[in-house]
């Protein structure tokens, strides 16, 4: 595997308003050894102009040298200059010397570029608001980047990282700080993606109660996933086993599960719900009884 910085030029697949169920981009990308045509999946849009950081392996396609990429995330420059330059080279109507004017006259604070400064600098209004809004893009890939790399940090995939950003944006790390085992919620990945390294990281131990509560949740999601939305206490049990879960632990925390209606029991049966789905049933229920 290699691990390539790249300048997006444009996209070439797909266009604006194509349906993009995989999240799949062929991408003309600038490298350090000249333009690159590189294809994989991005959980976001990219822009013209964009850094990346791709890592994948390079591939012949109809003849054509490829890199095909697994992971991708954003690479924001640390430097307050090439910053600016970022900022500068996704801003259309300006170009080096607005740039170089821009430096001359504010150094490190060139983020405070005001109107007054902006006209006597002879930038246009309407290209000094698309300034500022490439500057807010600029600080929002920052916050991106950070989190997605203090993510992977933590043993998160890059695509686990990714899809935290997507769900949380700037909420992420204080969410997965607060409970790693939310990461399992995320559409596309489960316990398994959290049981190892990113558990691991923040020192929770086999009988902790945050990985005993989320074992449980992603043995019923299991259980419940071909349809049924109760199932017995027999099944959950074995699944559990096979999760290598304290099973004396996973009964208390059943019962708690039960006083805060995260799980819903049913003794007589022996039958076990998650409380989402009973409610849902009732909400069901209700509506087709007529009731409020």
């Amino acid at each position: 595997m290699k691990t390539i910085e790249v300048k997006v030029i444009s996209i070439l697949w797909p266009r604006i308003g194509t349906d993009n169920p995989r999240n799949w981009y062929r991408l003309e990308c600038l490298t350090e050894s000249g333009v690159q045509i590189c294809v994989g999946s991005v959980k976001w849009r990219p822009t013209e102009n964009e850094l990346l950081i791709l890592t994948g392996d390079f591939e012949a396609w109809k003849g054509q040298r490829n890199f095909k990429f697994s992971e991708a995330r954003p690479n924001v420059p640390a430097n307050p200059r090439a910053q600016l330059s970022y900022v500068v080279e996704r801003t259309r109507g300006m170009g080096p010397a607005t740039e170089a004017a821009i430096w001359d006259k504010l150094g490190d604070g060139w983020r405070k570029l005001s109107p007054k400064e902006a006209e006597a600098l002879k930038i246009r209004p309407d290209v000094y608001e698309m300034f500022k809004q490439q500057l807010d893009s600029l600080v929002r890939d920052k916050e991106k980047c950070d989190a997605i790399s203090y993510l992977i940090g933590r043993g998160c995939s890059n695509a686990l990282a990714c899809a935290a950003w997507e769900a949380w944006e700037t909420d992420a790390v204080g969410i997965v700080n607060s409970d790693c085992y939310r990461l399992a919620d995320l559409s596309g990945f489960g316990f398994a993606d959290v049981d190892g390294k990113v558990r691991l990281s923040y020192d929770i131990g086999d009988e902790d109660p945050r990985r005993i509560k989320a074992a449980i949740i992603y043995a019923m999601r299991q259980l419940t996933g071909s349809g049924s939305t109760v199932i017995s206490w027999v099944e959950l049990i074995q699944k559990l086993g096979e999760l290598k879960i304290n099973l004396q632990l996973a009964q208390a925390a059943v019962g708690a599960m039960f006083d805060d209606f995260t799980l819903r029991g049913f003794p007589a049966s022996q039958m076990v719900a998650l409380g989402c789905h009973y409610d849902a049933e009732t909400d069901i229920l209700n509506y087709l009884k007529g009731e409020k």
